[in-house]
């Protein structure tokens, strides 16, 4: 759209001018809800030969709204002890599921997905571990909602709460979304005619984990509005997902070993604690630079560390604390 600023007043030009630049800023903000809001949602999970990155995908399979896909693939790895027990799926069993199959890197579903990349958002449940075995084949998703990282944002402050496993999860809040969770979970067996069978299937999985998601969703909206905040859109509820997906998380409570149910705040005014998250801190940086270590990262472990042991750099002692230094000096 173009001007003659000869033929307006300056107060009209100033006036056209911020229309104008409104209208844009609104246009541009409808087409950024389009691109997100169009994007179908894709909730998916894998089973793979073991548990490093450089195991092979034995099972990929994925759910939308329109589309149901499970397939098992051939790989050039036995399978550990550890998935067999998880999946129920030995060497024997997978040779003859796979029988007329490819190894998933040679599949039409991951062509597919590449293809698509840019339509979709990816849905799992522990990103680090599945979007990473995604990545060895090509498939970068652009936009990845983890519902382990939206848990630990959203429900740490959830009394009991001791683990945010899919399955936990699922049965931590049976009682509160029984309704909600059957209805979806039905809705798509019937819909895709799928057999019921366990957990630990990648199937079966995603099924539980839309109904998850679906619970989040609603679980943001009621917060919002129990702390007197207007109720969030999906859209709104979407972009929070994929932030909490992002970013490093401040723990506040620790989560294991004999230090667990214990705040860091508590941890780092100890010097014998805080000792303790000195050495954890650099020995995961360690690890991090060891070619030979296959263990996954922990983000918002290292990012919480880092942050209290700074924090506590930076604070002023009270009396209080200077109580605690003296007496553990004796």
């Amino acid at each position: 759209m173009y001007f003659s600023l000869s033929s307006v007043k300056n107060k009209s030009y100033h006036l056209i001018w911020f229309q104008v630049n409104m209208s844009l800023e609104k246009i541009v903000k409808q087409q950024e809800d389009q691109k997100l809001t169009d994007r179908i949602i894709t909730f998916f999970d894998t089973e793979t030969t073991g548990l490093d990155m450089s195991s092979d995908i034995t099972q990929f399979a994925y759910l939308t709204k329109t589309e149901c896909h499970n397939s098992y693939y051939k790989t050039n790895q036995p399978i550990w002890v550890w998935a067999m027990e998880k999946t129920g799926i030995d060497d024997e069993k997978l040779a003859q599921l796979t029988k007329d199959s490819v190894e998933f890197k040679e599949s039409d579903v991951l062509r597919k997905l590449q293809n698509e990349n840019k339509h979709r958002i990816f849905v799992c449940h522990n990103s680090e571990f599945d979007i990473g075995q995604l990545k060895k084949y090509g498939l970068i998703p652009n936009k990845v909602i983890c519902t382990y990282k939206v848990a630990k944002n959203i429900l740490e402050d959830e009394e009991w709460m001791e683990s945010y496993r899919l399955n936990y999860i699922r049965y931590f809040f049976n009682k509160e979304t029984k309704k909600l969770i059957n209805t979806i979970m039905e809705e798509d067996v019937v819909k895709n005619n799928i057999t019921w069978t366990k957990a630990h299937d990648a199937l079966m999985d995603i099924i539980i984990l839309k109904a998850v998601f679906a619970f989040f969703v609603d679980k943001m909206k009621k917060d919002a509005v129990g702390n007197w905040r207007p109720e969030p859109t999906f859209e709104e509820i979407l972009k929070e997902m994929i932030r909490m997906t992002n970013d490093p998380i401040l723990l506040k409570k620790v989560r294991f070993g004999k230090y667990k149910g214990t705040t860091f705040e508590e941890l780092v005014m100890t010097k014998k604690w805080r000792d303790y998250m000195v050495y954890l801190k650099n020995n995961m940086e360690q690890n991090k630079e060891d070619p030979n270590n296959t263990n996954p990262f922990d983000n918002d472990l290292y990012f919480s560390l880092q942050y209290y042991l700074e924090s506590y750099k930076t604070k002023v002692p009270t009396s209080f604390d200077l109580k605690i230094e003296k007496e553990e000096t004796k």
